[in-house]
């Protein structure tokens, strides 16, 4: 991920979003008597649509990681 020595973010969080959005699309798009190459168009445009989702729900996770954090330290 790094271009001429510097590190390009927006792949970073591309590829670090993948695994928070895939799942959370409830839909992969696969269209039905379209050719190979419009197949494989939609199956791409879903991992990137995927991947944006998920560059998205990181701070999410993030947040709510830090508040269960807060929560079970006061707790005890």
């Amino acid at each position: 991920m790094k271009v001429s020595g510097q590190t390009d973010w927006f792949w970073w969080v591309f590829i670090a979003g993948l695994p928070f959005g895939i799942h959370k699309m409830r839909l992969i798009l696969i269209p039905r008597g379209m050719d190979t190459t419009a197949t494989l168009g939609m199956a791409a445009l879903s991992v990137i649509i995927g991947a944006l989702i998920g560059s998205i729900m990181i701070p999410v996770y993030v947040i709510r990681a830090i508040y269960v954090f807060i929560r079970y330290v006061i707790g005890k």
